[in-house]
């Protein structure tokens, strides 16, 4: 059997519709769609997320040869979940990430232009005296 018609009967065993499956897996019912026609292969982590969802093991999903054994199907659907992958709390710690990163480089624009404010120009210093030898004074101009 092909893995595009393994993923049809396991998803039909476990009385799930495409939509609900893409929803668990958080990908398009049109990835699953493509999945199960042979259009498309699904990647290494949706593959990963099937085997979970499904209780079967990677191997029987991509060998056509091997054979599923019964036993190692999982029957409890709250298992399945527990092991696919939480993208969605990937996508929160990458936005978390980049606010981080952007509150970061506003702390440090803001920062260097405070700075250029206190830089005087040379052109712009006064005249100073100063006393360099004991026979008299002399002016430097910056």
């Amino acid at each position: 059997m092909e893995l595009k018609e393994k993923l049809v009967a396991l998803r039909k065993e476990k009385g799930l519709t495409q939509s609900a499956v893409a929803e668990k897996l958080d990908v398009s019912r049109q990835a699953i769609s493509r999945w199960e026609s042979g259009i498309a292969l699904p990647s290494t982590d949706n593959l990963k997320s099937l085997s979970a969802l499904y209780g079967v093991p990677i191997d029987y999903l991509l060998n056509s040869d091997v054979e599923r054994e019964r036993d190692q199907v999982q029957t409890d659907m709250h298992c399945g979940e527990q092991a696919i992958p939480q993208r969605k709390n990937k996508r929160k710690r990458v936005i978390i990430g980049l606010a981080i990163l952007l509150l970061v480089a506003i702390v440090v624009l803001a920062f260097t232009k405070e700075r250029s404010k206190q830089d005087i120009l040379i052109e712009e210093m006064e005249e100073e005296k100063v006393d360099t030898s004991p026979e008299g004074d002399f002016y430097f101009k910056w």
